[in-house]
């Protein structure tokens, strides 16, 4: 049997394993279209994306679309196929919303109405697209949330509830149902007081979480807010508990952030994916499994479930040794996943593992492995962010590092000296991995009050919580790139790939002036030039030998078409195409918003966090302290 037999394998689930008739994927589309919005440029990026993304989703002959946008109100659009006009309908009842059209109505299939889909967008955008007509600073975004989500799954209208609701905002809600309130207070961070900022002010959205499990329905924020707090730790839990997707692009700005938002947006309506899951883990007898780290609602010990889930999301499941084993016989894991695919159909999915088994705490040291143990601590240490002082988690973070290092010296380095820092070969970068994670804005102690910090720390929960193990090494130990002295085959097509230079260590003992630098943090590749780099150099990359006269904020900046610019731009381009979770986007670095590429420099000492070398040194100091 292969489900037995292979890896992973996949195949059409039985008709008794549906209840209901396979979900077609539905979308409902939220937009703002208050005067922030507008004038950011959201709502006209949000529009020409989606329009654009329209022609390359798959299964268009499947896919339903309905559109809804917000401001102080909310407006429904229509499109008659006999006058060739959009209708639209004004909802004002913020407190109790509905959508005032049926389903026959609102939702168009995009292979068949594509251009009364295309005619409603440019509709939206004319209305909205001057200024002077738009007065509104505020938003009702948890009343556009509640009449969506109700009306998607409303079982009266549709026997195949669900869907996606994708709501791009970028102010707070401050009325209708669910408002918000303004909450973030400087004086509260770096204090026990800290962790009230990342609960929910109220049930309003719990509520709304709730029901989109319960009914199949995913929800999707695109949050892009100009310098305002939006209160994350409030609207998140709607992505959180139904699989969706939180993609946040704090101080938005049109010209750094515009093609990223471009980009998330195609990935997230192409990537292979599937709503209405339910996954279950099963083992062979002496070990059971009993947490889960990711996006998902758990109703009972031996299942979790998910509205959605994109092959961009990942699952952490935790096992406790509960019976004798033998090191005669490996263990076996079986992970198996009922869902239905974008094409509707009912697939199941069945991954294998088995584990060898060994009585040698040495072989579980030699056989670790260093990504997995990191991607299961951030997880794990962020799960409290809301019930735990951020100090404490910090501390347990640094207790479970030496802890794992402890055992090692003890089981399997007892007989070094005990001046001696032992640490075994394949973790030996954990400790500086955990020093990263303590200068991530998700644990790192904030300084100097800049608004929207705790989003910002809600956001990388959200995204650590969900990412793969590929994802998260490059959050927490970015490359590092000198392209200046990178060798003459770096960035020419070797083996059907374009080579890369060697990384070197985050520290800034390795950056020099006269350099040129390339990083890659995960979501944002940085070239940082130096200001005292030769004219040549220069001239290469600016077409100017006058770094002075390079403006690094304008909006187009690109490097000039020369062998060294050629070569970065390869360089860039292959570093994208290994990378298909999400965009990166480019920034060049001279003299400006330099604090987002020193910052990465995880091996120095910031003014809140120890350099690696004295974490290195304080742990060994506690573990020392333990043979006392």
């Amino acid at each position: 049997r292969p489900e037995l037999s292979k890896g992973t394998y996949e195949f059409v689930a039985p008709e008794n394993y549906s209840i209901r008739p396979h979900l077609n994927p539905v979308y409902f589309f939220i937009i703002e279209t208050s005067n922030e919005s507008v004038q950011s440029g959201l709502l006209g990026q949000t529009i020409e994306s989606l329009k654009s993304t329209f022609e390359y989703m798959p299964n268009p002959e499947l896919t339903e679309i309905a559109i809804m946008t917000f401001d102080t109100t909310m407006q429904f659009y229509a499109y008659s196929e006999e006058t060739g006009g959009t209708q639209f309908y004004i909802v004002s009842d913020l407190d109790d919303p509905f959508v005032p059209l049926p389903r026959s109505k609102l939702f168009m299939n995009l292979e068949q109405q594509k251009d009364g889909i295309t005619a409603i967008l440019d509709k939206i955008l004319e209305m909205h697209s001057e200024l002077g007509t738009r007065t509104a600073s505020w938003n009702c975004l948890g009343s556009a949330l509640h009449a969506a989500s109700q009306y998607l799954g409303d079982k009266e209208q549709a026997t195949n509830y669900g869907g996606k609701m994708m709501a791009f905002f970028s102010l707070m809600p401050a009325n209708g149902y669910g408002k918000l309130k303004m909450r973030e207070d400087p004086k509260l961070f770096n204090t026990d007081k800290e962790k009230q900022l990342y609960t929910p002010q109220d049930d309003s959205y719990n509520k709304i979480a709730s029901f989109c499990a319960d009914h199949q329905i995913s929800c999707d924020l695109f949050a892009c807010p100009k310098d305002k707090y939006i209160d994350l730790a409030s609207l998140s839990v709607t992505t959180s508990t139904t699989g969706g997707q939180l993609k946040y692009y704090p101080d938005f700005d049109m010209a750094q952030d515009g093609e990223k938002l471009h980009y998330d947006l195609v990935r997230n309506l192409t990537r292979p994916a599937g709503n209405e899951l339910v996954m279950r883990v099963r083992t062979s007898t002496g070990v059971t499994p009993t947490t889960y780290y990711g996006n998902f609602i758990r109703r009972n010990p031996v299942e979790i479930e998910f509205a959605s889930m994109s092959a961009d999301d990942s699952i952490i499941a935790m096992f406790k040794h509960d019976d004798r084993l033998s090191d005669e016989r490996e263990v076996s894991i079986q992970c198996a996943l009922l869902y239905t695919n974008r094409a509707s159909q009912r697939i199941i999915r069945v991954l294998n593992l088995s584990l060898s088994v060994t009585n040698t705490l040495s072989n579980t040291f030699r056989y670790a492995d260093l990504d997995a143990v990191t991607h299961i601590l951030a997880r794990k240490s962020l799960a409290s962010l809301n019930s735990t002082p951020i100090r404490q988690i910090r501390e347990n973070l640094t207790t479970e590092t030496v802890n794992i290092l402890h055992s090692y010296r003890v089981n399997c380095a007892a007989s070094s000296s005990a001046g001696q820092l032992i640490l075994p070969d394949s973790l030996k970068s954990l400790t500086v991995f955990m020093l990263s994670l303590l200068k991530q804005p998700t644990l790192v102690n904030f300084g100097s009050h800049r608004v929207g910090k705790s989003d910002l720390r809600i956001y990388y929960r959200y995204w650590v919580n969900g990412i793969g193990i590929n994802e998260l090494m490059y959050l927490v130990y970015p490359k590092l790139y000198n392209i200046s002295e990178a060798d003459e085959e770096v960035g020419t097509v070797v083996k059907n790939m374009v080579k890369l230079p060697a990384s070197i260590a985050l520290s800034r003992e390795q950056i020099t002036d006269d350099c040129v630098y390339l990083m890659d943090t995960g979501d944002r590749i940085l070239l940082k030039v130096g200001t005292e780099v030769s004219e040549e150099i220069a001239i290469d990359l600016f077409g100017t030998d006058r770094l002075e006269e390079v403006d690094e904020n304008q909006p187009d900046l690109q490097l000039s078409q020369s062998d060294l610019g050629d070569k970065i731009q390869a360089i860039v381009d292959q570093l994208r195409a290994d990378r298909m979770a999400g965009y990166q986007s480019f920034e060049i670095l001279i003299e400006n918003r330099l604090e987002r590429f020193y910052s990465r420099l995880i091996e120095d000492k910031t003014n809140s966090d120890m350099s690696y070398i004295d974490f290195l040194c304080h742990a060994h100091k506690v573990i020392q302290s333990k043979f006392e």
